[in-house]
């Protein structure tokens, strides 16, 4: 009898080790998978980050070649209130500072790329 149970127990180890390697196999197709979509992702985070980037930019341009508070609406006065109305932003001509990521346009994103040699996703 010590024979059909360890011949049983080897049947089982058997299927157990095949179904490991189905899991494995399973996992590194999984791990394949949720890669290749991090990387789609991580492209549409480098426009966005490339787009906060160059709205950073303008706001600090503004600000250091006029020294006024004020070039976007979400901006803070030097009394502490929202600018709003007053920011370079609303008001009509003269300086138009980008203050949001839809401001910025594709080209824009392509330049900024160009410019610090940051590879095209």
């Amino acid at each position: 009898m010590a024979r059909a149970e360890h011949t049983r127990a080897v049947r089982i180890s058997e299927f157990g080790r095949a179904a490991c390697q189905a899991v494995i196999v399973l996992l590194i197709a999984l791990a394949g998978a949720v890669a290749a979509f991090g990387v789609f992702a991580a492209d549409r985070l480098a426009d966005d980050t490339i787009k906060e980037r160059i709205v950073a930019e303008s706001v600090a341009d503004y600000r250091a070649r006029l020294g006024k508070p004020c070039p976007c609406p979400y901006s803070v006065k030097r009394n502490g209130q929202r600018c709003g109305d007053w920011s370079a932003y609303v008001k009509p001509g003269g300086e138009e500072p980008l203050c949001y990521k839809r401001d910025v346009t594709q080209a824009m994103v392509d330049a900024y790329r160009r410019r610090h040699d940051i590879a095209q996703p």
